[in-house]
């Protein structure tokens, strides 16, 4: 069971941040589509981590790219209003995590358990219609956990779980996936985590079937280690 290390509350800017510092870095369609959006002068405060010379309009500016970005996905679970902490997990509980309601995730793993994944996906699985498993295997050789930018994000009916991941996947299925090998990570990792009692709402949270698989995938993928 994952189980949250020292909680602290904070609030949604924090997960506005998050969002925007890990993908306006990535290479791939989300991060070309944060990078043009945003505009150089917030994209350069990103770089530089700046988040204390922001302002009540940049806020505004980084929430509005992340729904037009990433509405599909997320905007239904922002309309939710989780309230957001930051914590660790111990890094040896993170197979017990569940996965979004995804079609080509459930073809995989129909527990959606992020251990039942990730074994199938190191057993030479495909996420049919989606492109997660082949990169998985590209960057699995190469992924430094140091270099990730942000926390991964899980989300539950409350800080006692269980959890959801909805951002970060592919760190912490490599993550999984070193462990099962005998390979040196980090003790504990850092995740940003929200809660909301509502959470069935939101359609990637429900107990019973899955998201159809339309178009691309809701899901961002690193695509550098």
């Amino acid at each position: 069971m994952v189980d949250l290390i020292d909680p602290v509350p904070c609030g949604e800017t924090d997960f506005l941040w998050n969002f925007a510092y890990s993908e306006r870095d990535s290479e791939s369609r989300h991060g070309d589509a944060w990078r043009a959006l945003l505009g150089p002068r917030l994209c350069q405060q990103l770089d530089r981590g700046a988040r204390s010379v922001l302002g009540s309009r940049d806020w505004e500016s980084i929430r509005r790219v992340l729904l037009q970005v990433r509405g599909a996905y997320i905007g239904a679970l922002v309309e939710l209003h989780p309230v957001w902490h930051l914590a660790r997990v111990e890094t040896s509980t993170l197979g017990d995590l569940r996965l979004i309601a995804h079609e080509p995730f459930h073809a995989v793993a129909p527990t959606l358990r992020l251990d039942a994944f990730v074994r199938a996906l190191d057993s030479g699985a495909d996420t049919p219609g989606d492109r997660f498993a082949r990169l998985y295997r590209t960057l699995r050789p190469k992924f430094e956990p140091g270099r990730s930018r942000g926390r991964p994000m899980i989300v539950g009916t409350s800080l006692r779980g269980p959890f959801m991941e909805i951002d970060g996947l592919t760190r912490l299925s490599i993550l999984w996936s070193s462990i099962a090998q005998g390979e040196p990570v980090p003790r504990q990792i850092d995740v940003l985590v929200g809660t909301s009692r509502r959470l069935q709402e939101w359609p990637y949270a429900r107990e019973e079937g899955v998201v159809p698989s339309e178009g691309a995938s809701p899901v961002r993928y690193d695509t550098s280690p």
